[in-house]
């Protein structure tokens, strides 16, 4: 495996599955949003709450299986 990942550019893992049959397209979230507009005109949707890194990624379910933790390791 290291030299699988030791040559990787990106490694991509999806955090949010917890079984390997989960999707990860299909969040159930509805997130709520705020619409701005600027003195242009311009409108921006701005979201109202912000993902929290370390607990949705650092501590995710994934991340406590060991090929995960030597993936880590190794790049």
């Amino acid at each position: 495996m290291e030299k699988v990942f030791s040559l990787a550019y990106c490694t991509i893992a999806i955090t949010l599955a917890i079984h390997l049959k989960i999707g990860f397209l299909k969040r159930n979230v509805s997130t709520k949003y705020i619409l701005i507009q600027d003195a242009s005109g311009r409108q921006f949707y701005v979201c109202t709450s912000i993902d929290n890194f370390n607990n949705d990624i650092e501590k995710a379910w994934l991340n406590t299986r060991a090929w995960v933790i030597q993936e880590r390791v190794l790049l």
